[in-house]
């Protein structure tokens, strides 16, 4: 593991932990859900294969590990702050300053 991406996980609480795992273990779900459509012939291996590929697309920009604002960004996932308030963090856009 990459000591940036150890340092971010070490950083977040228990809770914030808690949702990556969550997101994760649904990307799991969804694509053993694909795999399984695949073995009963309900859908093309091509198009499981495109499935598969646009889930774990998508959990990139929900759970990016590597971004040092990680933590915020789930405590506005998780309404902790609002989608202004990490916008500021990310900019680092100081509250006093306009």
């Amino acid at each position: 593991m990459r000591e940036s991406i150890k340092k971010n996980l070490e950083t977040l609480s228990k809770e914030q932990l808690i949702y990556i795992i969550d997101k994760f273990d649904h990307l799991y779900c969804i694509v053993s859900e694909i795999c399984v459509s695949e073995s009963k012939l309900h859908i093309e291996s091509k198009e499981a294969v495109s499935k598969i590929r646009k889930q774990c697309y998508d959990i990139q920009f929900d759970v990016d590990i590597a971004d040092e604002n990680i933590g915020d960004y789930i405590n506005m996932k998780l309404g902790k702050i609002t989608p202004g308030e990490y916008r500021k963090i990310v900019l680092k856009i100081d509250k006093g300053k306009r």
